[in-house]
């Protein structure tokens, strides 16, 4: 290391360019960034924190789209099942159809 380089204020490693570390990924011109001020008069969303109660259920809305796998065989209603349901029954469709051709070959 020479007399002029830098070293990261994380981890001790050299600078890039003066301000970037190739070790632990610290850039100075971002991380050395205090002012906020570009987020003044910006309308954030809120309400995300847990005890957010507005009657949203998030684990039935992934149930619903096939991407939790069902509690109970009860809350099925009239879909009929999920998704390994139907690749099981069309799974047996298509056995029966190739049994039914290879039969009707002879």
């Amino acid at each position: 290391m020479s007399v002029g380089e830098k070293t990261c204020p994380e981890c001790g490693g050299p600078l890039v360019r003066g301000t970037f570390c190739r070790e632990c990924g610290w850039d100075g011109e971002v991380m050395d960034r205090v002012d906020d001020a570009y987020l003044d008069g910006v309308d954030l969303p809120q309400g995300y924190g847990e005890d957010d109660d507005d009657g949203f259920d998030y684990e039935a809305v992934l149930r619903r789209e096939g991407l939790l796998p069902e509690a109970a065989a009860g809350e099925r209603g009239a879909e009929g099942g999920g998704p390994a349901a139907q690749v099981l029954v069309a799974g047996i469709v298509l056995a029966f159809i190739v049994i039914v051709a290879l039969l009707s070959a002879r």
